[in-house]
């Protein structure tokens, strides 16, 4: 047992005195036998006699008790990791991310844990507004495509001579809007297969003048956090090829995705009937746009240009 190991114990509170996170030692029955000051600052334990011996999964809620008894229940003992909420010993609310690692007397043998739990609250309050900000964003995008749809039904019945375009178009609209509910399904941890995913944002700014052929490694799966990325770079290259590219002048645009080592590499390529007159334009910031959204995920993209049209590489890296 750690209080039985004075010397052992006594290095471990020299060190983790100091820490600004919430330290305890917990025997390996999961018991706690010493909180840092700093930690019971943090808990607002007004003196840890309160809560000494007791277990330590009994100091969280219901909801979290199980997962933090799993951390020191396994038999052999292993180093663990997991963020929960749990409120201080007066009521205020906080996450937290906590390390469960196990410790060994000086014979040797299992002696309990050293747990760390740092204070995550804002980080965590931070991540869950843009949450709300992104499922309102979305939400408000919906809204203005059912919107648009609905003012062209109605402009329709005025002139059925614009019922073919205006049916093409309502298809167009309704197609961007399943592409959006297939980003916010992935925002709530449920990959896509890219498979699903590539045809959702591509196709509706397809016209039938410019064929599309899709190439997607059967059962890829694009992991959650890379969807956005994803659907940026491609809904522009998409909106660009409509408006100056083979999707507006004619042509054959291919989209392809495949592992490459773990990695996930997606080609868009890109012939249209007219000469490329121009790479860039005037106020366009869209590769730039893409350049940089691909490097703060971790991603890479690169955009060849060719006589008659050109080819981009994304390339995302293993997670």
């Amino acid at each position: 047992m750690l209080a039985h190991a004075p010397l052992s114990q006594d290095a471990i509170v020299a060190v983790f005195e100091q820490s600004e996170d919430c330290v305890k030692l917990v025997d390996p029955d999961g018991r706690l036998l010493w909180m840092n000051r700093n930690g019971m600052c943090a808990m607002e334990i007004d003196e840890f006699g309160l809560v000494e011996g007791g277990e330590w999964c009994g100091f969280w809620p219901e909801a979290h008790a199980a997962e933090v008894r799993a951390s020191y229940a396994a038999r052999p003992p292993r180093p663990s990791r997991f963020t929960a909420f749990c409120p201080t010993a007066k009521g205020t609310p906080k996450w937290w991310e906590v390390s469960v690692t196990p410790v060994n007397d000086p014979s040797g043998a299992h002696a309990g844990f050293v747990a760390i739990s740092r204070d995550i609250t804002e980080r965590e309050a931070a991540s869950r507004t843009r949450e709300v900000l992104l499922a309102e964003m979305r939400h408000r995008q919906k809204n203005t495509l059912t919107l648009a749809a609905s003012l062209l039904r109605l402009h329709g019945r005025a002139h059925p001579d614009a019922a073919p375009f205006v049916a093409e178009m309502v298809g167009r609209l309704s197609a961007l809007g399943r592409a959006q509910s297939v980003v916010a399904r992935a925002e709530e941890a449920e990959a896509p297969l890219l498979s699903d995913l590539i045809p959702t944002l591509v196709e509706p700014l397809r016209t039938p003048g410019c064929a599309l052929d899709l190439f997607v490694d059967e059962g890829l799966v694009l992991p959650a956090r890379q969807v956005d990325v994803v659907g940026v770079i491609l809904g522009e290259l998409a909106v660009n090829a409509g408006k100056h590219g083979a999707f507006a002048e004619g042509g054959r645009v291919a989209v392809s995705a495949q592992d490459v080592g773990g990695a996930i590499e997606i080609a868009w390529s890109e012939t249209a009937r007219r000469a490329v007159s121009a790479t860039s334009r005037a106020g366009g910031q869209g590769l730039d746009l893409m350049g940089r959204i691909a490097a703060m995920n971790g991603a890479s993209f690169h955009v060849e240009w060719r006589a008659d049209g050109l080819r981009a590489r994304l390339v995302l890296s293993p997670v």
